[in-house]
């Protein structure tokens, strides 16, 4: 019922002062954006849903060829951080990683076991990567 969503970021990684100035802020914003997403639709979400960044598939920045995100569960750390409990709930913790256009077109035609078996084959980390290789090669 409850989540709450993490993106792994690089230590090399940098952000502006003022939030939407710096090059990098799109990483903010995605994840803001990610958020929100529930509220605004009245709807959840959970591991394997994916989110575009713009209806026409555009990049979320000029910077980057990123146009989406598919919801994960993290590889990184185990049940007793990503899932905490809070009284008869449980909040749950997930990882957002970002999508290039056709790895979100291959998702959406093949569903997610298939994306996540090319994320397993291609040894795909969690902490975001500009230059990750493409998982469709």
């Amino acid at each position: 019922k409850f989540a709450e969503l993490m993106l792994l970021l690089p230590k090399s990684i940098e952000f502006g002062k003022i939030t939407g100035q710096g090059e990098n802020d799109w990483l903010i914003e995605m994840l803001k954006e990610t958020a929100r997403f529930p509220h605004h639709y009245d709807t959840w979400l959970a591991i394997g849903h994916t989110l575009q960044a713009t209806a026409d598939m555009d990049p979320y920045s000029e910077n980057t060829d990123y146009t989406g995100i598919v919801i994960l569960p993290s590889v990184t750390f185990d049940e007793e951080f990503t899932t905490i409990p809070v009284g008869e709930n449980q909040i749950n913790i997930y990882s957002v990683f970002p999508l290039y256009e056709n790895e979100m077109k291959y998702k959406i035609e093949n569903g997610y076991n298939a994306l996540l078996d090319k994320l397993i084959e291609n040894d795909a980390k969690e902490i975001f990567d500009y230059n990750r290789a493409n998982l469709l090669g």
